[in-house]
C-alpha cells in the first residue's frame, strides 16, 4: 500500500503521459496526418521525439521527487531513460501483436530513442542543479 502510494504522488503526471502515448499509439495510423518537415523527418516521427522526451523528463521529475532526500537521486535522470526507452520498445511491440491497424517500425524504436535522448538533455540543462540539492 505504501509502494503505491508514493509511486502514484510522484509519479501521476509521468503515468498520465505514458497512458497518453498507449492510447494514442493503439489509434490507426491513419487517423494521423502525413505530414513531412525535412527530408525523412515526418510529423510521426517528430510526433515520437516530442512524446518520449517529455515522457522522460516527466519520469525523471518524479523520481527526483520520490527520492528527494536520498542519496539515489542522482539516478532518476537513467531511470527515466530507462524507463522511456523500454516502454517504447514495449509499444513498438504491442503495435505489431496486439493493435489493428498498427505495425511494428523499428524507425519509431530509433525516434523513441532519440526523444529520450533528448529529454535526457533537456533535463540536464533545466534541471541539473536539482539532482545536487533538496530543491523540489
Amino acid at each position: 500500500m505504501i509502494f503505491r502510494h508514493f509511486l502514484f504522488k510522484y509519479h501521476y503526471i509521468g503515468i498520465f503521459w505514458g497512458l497518453a502515448i498507449l492510447l494514442l499509439s493503439g489509434l490507426p495510423g491513419s487517423d494521423f496526418p502525413d505530414l513531412s518537415f525535412w527530408r525523412g523527418v515526418t510529423f510521426d516521427k517528430f510526433a515520437h521525439m516530442l512524446f518520449y522526451a517529455v515522457f522522460v523528463v516527466l519520469l525523471a521529475i518524479g523520481e527526483v521527487k520520490h527520492r528527494r532526500f536520498s542519496a539515489n537521486r542522482s539516478r532518476s535522470l537513467k531511470v527515466g531513460f530507462v524507463l522511456g526507452g523500454i516502454y517504447g520498445v514495449l509499444i513498438e511491440l504491442m503495435q505489431a501483436w496486439v493493435f489493428t491497424g498498427r505495425s511494428y517500425d523499428i524507425s519509431d524504436i530509433m525516434a523513441n530513442t532519440i526523444g529520450c535522448l533528448i529529454g535526457v538533455i533537456f533535463f540536464k540543462v533545466n534541471f541539473n542543479e536539482c539532482l545536487k540539492t533538496q530543491r523540489w
